[in-house]
């Protein structure tokens, strides 16, 4: 199983000089727990968490904080290509919540530990549950969705 198998396609980005309170409230309304953060062409910088954003919040000067102030740049990436066990390596060895998904330097996706578990969960009702046998066309068609979207 390849990485493209498992990540959400067209995440959600952030630039370099977001304002950090907008940040927040983007990890909040859409209840995601890392975004890329993208220069001006597109390219991933860096990558911001719940973490780097509630470290930013104990700053006294929130209203002037950006995105670059508070990500982990450069970030480890994989591509959809990668296998899955060298995700899973990666996110278990590192304790990462997710890795940006990219082609060049193009994020074109996140792979997270709950995506996996999802797989995961949906894979053993397929196995033990007749009834869900469309699952994997359902996912796979899903997926085909959400690309052509991108």
């Amino acid at each position: 199983m390849l990485v493209e198998d498992c990540m959400i396609p067209c995440p959600m980005t952030v630039s370099a000089g977001e304002p950090l309170v907008r940040v927040a409230s983007m990890i909040f309304h859409h209840r995601i727990a890392q975004l890329p953060v993208v220069d001006e062409r597109n390219r991933l910088i860096g990558i911001i968490t719940e973490r780097d954003v509630l470290g930013g919040l104990q700053t006294r000067r929130i209203d002037v904080l950006t995105a670059a102030d508070v990500m982990t740049p450069n970030p480890e990436t994989v591509t959809p290509g990668t296998r899955i066990c060298e995700a899973v390596d990666i996110l278990t060895r590192k304790r990462y919540g997710a890795l940006p998904v990219v082609v060049g330097d193009h994020v074109v996706g996140m792979l997270g530990a709950h995506d996996l578990l999802r797989m995961l969960a949906l894979s053993q009702a397929a196995e033990t549950n007749p009834g869900w046998s469309g699952v994997d066309r359902a996912c796979t068609e899903r997926r085909t969705e959400q690309w052509n979207r991108c």
